[in-house]
């Protein structure tokens, strides 16, 4: 019974430590000589901080100790040492509160999360479940932000909200005029958040940036058509060489997992014989048929790395027909007249990987919708290029 339980336990702490190393987000770290290491990280909270940081570079696992490092980055969570001032007796369990409604701050040196980047930063810090919140000024001062619940008389709880004379007298944003209208500022991560947001001139702790870029692929493409002859002719395919150039727009490149719209055309090809058999003998058509099918549509990237990431996308087509011969004998077009020249719409739809930021690989689906003399037309295409 013994070596079951110890078994069972060993298993159990062994898939527990196999989960918590799976939760990896890119990230990078920053050790104390300014040097910069991209990487996967494992997962990081303010309020969880762990006493090592655990990364993963090419599948191999390792540690790293929080006094070699100054910086962590966990996906888009940046977590900083810095030396700071806290009250560590301020305690919300109401066993614990204080008659006394002043600080005690006290020295620390640990890590804090960055909330808000700009001329005014905003950090947490957070122990035994309560925060503590600071602003770093643009001269460089680290500056905590006052916040405590206190027992008053008669055992009634009271607040001190020494934060919003600070923020009023030290870092003035115009939505609030006087001090009075800083009674609706709590002291949390969502009011603080968006407070130091507005006072940067910022809505996203991350400078949107859009991009444009040309990508030009060359590939290889199975096209299958189906024409309406009076018989039930199977399909055919016809393969061949295919140039694709695109454009694309990065509506912000700085995200992990950006968003973009492309266009790009590509000139599609069709050569086959099709062979009709009646009761007097067959019928021979030869099909010579090209279009530009223009594409406009939507990437999105996903589980994106350091020099790998990858997309899918959804658009529209417009097929456009350059060269649609079809030689047929007279007596078979007086009886099935075919006309394979119309204008067609359609859809673009695709798989894709970026390599270094440059290399593209994508398989996508064009699928021309049917018209009157076509039942099916579309294309597979296997792709490879650059992204300029």
């Amino acid at each position: 019974m013994k070596h079951k339980l110890l078994l069972f336990l060993t298993l159990f702490f062994t898939g527990l430590t196999t989960f918590g190393q799976s939760n990896f987000e890119y990230g990078h770290y920053i050790d104390n000589s300014g040097n910069k290491k991209e990487c996967e990280v494992s997962e990081i909270t303010i309020n969880r901080f762990p006493e090592k940081i655990i990364i993963r570079n090419n599948k191999q696992i390792e540690e790293i100790e929080l006094s070699d490092i100054k910086e962590v980055k966990y996906g888009v969570n940046i977590f900083q040492k810095k030396e700071f001032q806290y009250d560590p007796s301020i305690s919300y369990q109401i066993n614990e509160l204080s008659e006394n409604k002043d600080f005690n701050l006290k020295g620390k040196i640990a890590f804090v999360q960055l909330l808000v980047e700009g001329n005014y930063n905003l950090y947490q810090y957070i122990e035994k479940g309560v925060s503590t919140f600071f602003y770093q000024n643009p001269e460089g001062d680290l500056i905590t932000l006052g916040y405590k619940k206190y027992f008053k008389e008669r055992n009634n709880i009271a607040e001190n909200k020494f934060y919003q004379t600070q923020l009023f007298e030290n870092v003035k944003n115009p939505k609030y005029s006087s001090i009075g209208s800083y009674s609706i500022l709590r002291y949390n991560e969502e009011d603080l958040t968006r407070y130091f947001k507005e006072v940067n001139g910022k809505s996203f702790v991350k400078v949107k940036q859009s991009r444009l870029r040309f990508n030009l692929m060359l590939g290889y493409s199975n096209h299958t058509m189906d024409i309406n002859f009076l018989s039930d002719l199977p399909a055919k395919k016809y393969g061949h060489f295919i140039i694709v150039p695109e454009i694309e727009y990065l509506f912000n490149k700085n995200l992990r997992n950006p968003l973009s719209i492309y266009a790009n055309v590509n000139l599609q090809k069709f050569k086959k014989d099709f062979v009709e058999k009646y009761e007097l003998g067959e019928w021979n058509h030869k099909v010579d048929y090209q279009s530009l099918y223009v594409s406009l549509g939507v990437k999105k990237y996903f589980l994106s790395r350091k020099n790998i990431s990858y997309y899918g996308k959804f658009g529209v087509g417009l097929n456009n027909p350059i060269k649609s011969e079809i030689l047929m004998s007279t007596q078979y077009w007086i009886l099935n007249p075919i006309f394979i020249g119309q204008y067609g719409v359609g859809v673009d739809t695709g798989i894709g990987i970026k390599l270094f930021d440059s290399i593209l690989v994508e398989v996508d689906y064009n699928h021309v919708f049917n018209t009157p003399h076509i039942n099916k037309n579309t294309s597979v295409n296997l792709k490879a290029g650059y992204s300029f």
